[in-house]
């Protein structure tokens, strides 16, 4: 479990939560390993967000809070011409699924980690938390590791001819990828077959 933890960054994804909801989930986080909290929050919250942060985590010393609309950000995705992921305003647009990229591209500058967990900043049981990292400690270092290209031909071609279509549509391919490593699903089970909800 120790390299697990030692190789794994957390991404936290904030919009307006509590301060006391944001900590109740980092809390339960391991002191030691990167913690990447993505907000979307309103530019004056951000100052009360970011002292309280600090008041209250003083042991996590790996903890790094992001805005989702900071205009550097936003400057570094022009100059290198990745412009889907900006608003009219120039500014990187509202939705969770951007504030995971922003994430994911912050834990991989602090030095390439083998694995990212995602959590919600609004989870209804922190205590949960725990308990989740454990198993996907044990999963993950019992599986070899999965590795997805964001862009080429390796992936299903789902919608408007973009590599996954979505960030639901990579999700579940994540999914039933770890499953069928695991031996809890034929090697012909493909998420694509999947009928959610029945």
């Amino acid at each position: 479990l120790n390299y697990f933890l030692a190789h794994t960054a957390f991404v936290v994804c904030h919009k307006s939560e509590r301060l006391e909801t944001l900590l109740s989930v980092l809390w339960y986080l391991p002191v030691d390993s990167p913690i990447i909290v993505v907000t979307n929050c309103s530019e004056q919250a951000l100052g009360e967000l970011h002292k309280g942060l600090a008041e209250h985590l003083v042991y996590h010393t790996r903890l790094y809070l992001v805005h989702q609309k900071d205009a550097s950000i936003a400057q570094f995705f022009d100059d290198r011409g990745v412009h889907h992921l900006l608003g009219d305003d120039g500014r990187v647009v509202d939705g969770k699924g951007e504030g995971m990229y922003l994430g994911t591209l912050c834990a991989l500058m602090l030095g390439h980690p083998q694995w990212l967990l995602f959590f919600d900043a609004d989870n209804f049981v922190p205590s949960a938390l725990l308990e989740y990292i454990l198993a996907l400690g044990q999963l993950f270092l019992a599986a070899p590791v999965i590795s997805y290209a964001s862009a080429g031909s390796d992936g299903p071609m789902i919608d408007e001819g973009t590599p996954w279509g979505s960030d639901q549509a990579l999700h579940f391919a994540m999914i039933f990828a770890v499953a069928r490593l695991a031996g809890w699903l034929p090697a012909e089970a493909d998420f694509r077959h999947a009928q959610i909800g029945m």
